[in-house]
């Protein structure tokens, strides 16, 4: 199974995944995520980690998944999900945040990034 990166753009204060859920409650409703359109992956992800966490974030979708990293990458958007290979280079370029893998367990790719999925595919949410 390919896992995704929970990406940020840097205009957040968040540093981790515990940061910014604790972030996000602070501030329902104001923080909004882009997805490569309704039913995507991003967005279905994205709609499990809300219901999951507690969160109220505002989906903005977009016609693809490109369109939706160059909104986040701009900053029209605070958060999503984008698979490793397309989201590494910013997070290496500084541009993006990673604060989570979509996993169970780190990925070889980026170990340095938790995974937020706990036991039985729960986010784990040590916050």
């Amino acid at each position: 199974m390919l896992s995704n990166l929970l990406v940020i753009h840097p205009s957040l204060p968040s540093k981790t995944f515990p940061e910014f859920v604790r972030l996000a409650r602070t501030r329902p409703g104001a923080i909004n995520y882009g997805s490569g359109g309704h039913g995507a992956s991003s967005h279905l992800s994205m709609e499990l980690l809300k219901k999951t966490a507690g969160i109220d974030l505002v989906h903005v979708p977009y016609k693809s998944g490109g369109l939706s990293a160059a909104a986040l990458l701009a900053g029209e958007v605070a958060v999503s999900f984008n698979t490793i290979p397309s989201a590494l280079p910013y997070v290496k370029a500084g541009r993006l945040r990673a604060i989570g893998v979509s996993s169970l367990q780190r990925s070889p790719s980026v170990p340095d990034v938790p995974p937020i999925a706990g036991r039985r595919g729960k986010p784990g949410l040590a916050v």
